[in-house]
């Protein structure tokens, strides 16, 4: 019965409806107004999701930053500031092109990875493993995104170092999203587990 009244409140409102569900009249005015707060803020969450995704380039991305040392682009965390948070400025546009959002999303993240790769294998290249850099592997594209980590690395002893990569075109205290199989990795395998947080990514990657 609820789920028909929350249906008819979305076709009165424009919206999809799900298939399967007919739309009840009797509705409640409660309904309608948990509806309008669940768009206002799911309208917020996606005007925060597209800052920065608008003219991001790849190609300029790794133009202007060929031959970089990433080793130097390790920053110490920001632990004093962790409440901060950057909020949407009011007048961004609604980016209603979900498609095209999740694909710059992908490729931001893609590229923020491959950054990390590279640090890595320069990092262990400076500690003289050319072994272990060599082995390091980007196991997102080598065997999927459902490990809970996206490289597989090492540390200078040869022990094992797994790196979840998180990459933003915003600053440094840009809030990011860790799933569920994430944690319990880094839960299951603490000594291991690294957050790798590569901000800046449009401008100054670090």
């Amino acid at each position: 019965m609820k789920l028909s009244n929350v249906a008819f409140v979305f076709a009165e409102l424009g919206l999809p409806v799900v298939s399967g569900y007919q739309p009840l009249r009797n509705t409640q005015r409660i309904v309608f107004d948990i509806v309008r707060s669940f768009q206002r803020e799911i309208a917020a969450l996606e005007r925060y999701a597209v800052i920065g995704l608008e003219s991001y380039s790849s190609d300029s991305l790794f133009a202007d930053l060929s031959g970089r040392d990433w080793t130097s682009a390790f920053v110490q965390i920001p632990r004093d500031q962790f409440t901060n948070r950057t909020e949407p400025h009011p007048d961004i546009p609604t980016f209603s092109d979900f498609l095209e959002m999740e694909r710059r999303k992908r490729q931001i993240g893609t590229d923020g990875e491959m950054i990390a790769l590279m640090a890595e294998r320069q990092r262990l290249m400076k500690a003289h493993r050319p072994d272990l850099a060599e082995a390091v592997e980007h196991v997102a594209v080598t065997q999927g995104d459902g490990l809970g980590f996206d490289i597989a690395s090492f540390n200078d002893d040869g022990t094992s170092r797994i790196i979840e990569v998180k990459t933003t075109t915003l600053g440094v205290f840009a809030p990011f999203i860790i799933s569920a199989n994430e944690l319990r990795v880094s839960r299951d395998r603490p000594n291991e587990f690294y957050v790798y947080r590569v901000y800046d990514l449009r401008t100054n990657p670090n």
